[in-house]
């Protein structure tokens, strides 16, 4: 879907939207421009962002890098690949800037994720338990939300959800159910995920850093037998639903967690009111863009940062 599907008014929305999540610790603004501020080396913290894909003067440019150098940063923009916004490019490339990989943005509509959810839901309990001889049981009704020692209630209107993973069955070989827990405040069980063995644990504790700031944030974790598997940040505001942070443990993955929270982010999305949704995903992240590919996700446009010569 070319960015055209977005009017001028929604890329503006989404890119706002994209800063309340990530929660700078500063920002300004030039016409045209939103210019985050942080030491977190995290981009869209960091990086100038055009609030418009056309009609944008490179003239702006030096004042830009003014700014970003003024907050000891040095100059780093995000520029969509669009027609609109080329001569952006080409003076960038002029400058010495160099870009890094590609990072696609995709949208959905909440209405196409509800049917993926309830599609995944119905696979899971047709599936994992008839073909995995370790599979959780199946989601089963509660009589009320559980709590749990983070204070947080399990998701999906009573339901638990099921997981197929090997250290789900106990040693008494009982198996466990898993749950997506959803949380109003960051707490260890869902920042855990992020500094865990097999991933950047700078990086991760930066991700968190950034995601916890944001007063429009939900963060959710996937729990099994007490461990903490997947985890995940959805933040509502400007009539979007954004998905942040969606990371799964190495051992765990392949096995339905991270859709498992793109469920529960979009009955939350239903609660709310919020009829769409966007997120960010690096475009050589093939199991992430096929995930979001069954929710009902299209790319929009295609951005790189592009950071200052040395």
């Amino acid at each position: 879907m070319p960015d055209t599907a977005l009017a001028p008014h929604d890329i503006e929305s989404l890119e706002r939207a994209t800063l309340d999540a990530v929660c700078p610790a500063a920002q300004s603004e030039l016409p045209g421009w939103l210019l985050p501020f942080d030491a977190a080396d995290i981009g869209r913290a960091r990086s100038a962002i055009p609030l418009r894909h056309q009609d944008l003067d490179t003239s702006t440019m030096p004042a830009i890098e003014q700014l970003y150098r003024n907050q000891g940063l040095p100059p780093m923009f995000r520029i969509a690949d669009t027609p609109g916004l080329r001569h952006w490019q080409a003076r960038l490339l002029a400058l010495g800037y160099r870009q890094t990989a590609p990072v696609h943005v995709q949208i959905a509509s909440v209405a196409d994720m509800q049917t993926a959810a309830h599609r995944f839901l119905e696979t899971e309990r047709n599936g994992f338990l008839l073909t995995a001889r370790q599979a959780i049981e199946l989601a089963t009704p509660t009589q009320s939300a559980a709590a749990t020692q983070d204070g947080a209630s399990i998701w999906e209107d009573g339901y638990t959800m099921p997981v197929a993973h090997n250290s789900a069955t106990a040693q008494d070989g009982a198996n466990r159910r898993a749950e997506v827990v959803l949380l109003d405040a960051p707490a260890h069980a869902w920042a855990s995920v992020y500094t865990a063995p097999g991933f950047d644990a700078a990086d991760g504790a930066l991700r968190v850093q950034l995601l916890s700031r944001s007063r429009f944030a939900r963060y959710a974790y996937v729990q099994s037998a007490g461990v903490s598997l997947a985890a995940g940040t959805a933040c509502i505001s400007r009539d979007w639903l954004s998905v942040h942070g969606m990371r799964t443990l190495p051992q765990a993955q392949g096995q339905g967690l991270g859709a498992s929270l793109l469920a529960a982010f979009t009955e939350l999305a239903r609660q709310r009111g919020i009829s769409r949704a966007f997120l960010q995903v690096e475009a050589d992240n093939a199991p992430a863009l096929a995930l979001y590919r069954r929710f009902g996700f299209t790319t929009v446009w295609t951005y790189h940062y592009w950071k200052a010569p040395a």
